[in-house]
């Protein structure tokens, strides 16, 4: 966190957002990361592996943004599916045509049953 406060604190300084704006203007910026990318080489942005701290990078540069210093390119979305489940916008109908009780079958263990028998593990 505290560093990530430093590359806040860096790219607020006077001569840094210009030398943001001059990255914008005069290079080709494909998209955010690639200029989070250039900041980092830039002003020497590494963590203690030699990784460029590009997470706080884009962080600094999006707050930066919101203050009016500059306008980065747009937001490239994921591309293909997510594979995380998506909630739905409404509540599901309430079930039609379900008895009024239903057997319930587990697994556990690898085996089947069902809670009124045995397994054959001693479980119930």
């Amino acid at each position: 966190m505290h560093t990530q406060n430093l590359i806040k604190q860096t790219l607020s300084e006077l001569s840094s957002i210009e030398s943001i704006r001059d990255l914008l203007k005069n290079e080709e910026i494909r998209h955010r990361t690639d200029l989070a990318t250039r900041a980092c080489r830039q002003f020497d942005f590494y963590d203690a592996r030699g990784q460029a701290q590009i997470s706080g990078c884009l962080k600094a540069l999006r707050e930066l943004e919101a203050a009016g210093y500059f306008s980065l390119t747009a937001a490239q979305g994921k591309r293909g599916e997510s594979t995380s489940p998506r909630r739905l916008p409404d509540r599901l109908p309430p079930p039609v045509d379900v008895p009024a009780q239903a057997r319930v079958c587990r697994i556990w263990n690898g085996c089947w049953y069902k809670p009124a028998k045995s397994c054959g593990y001693g479980m119930s």
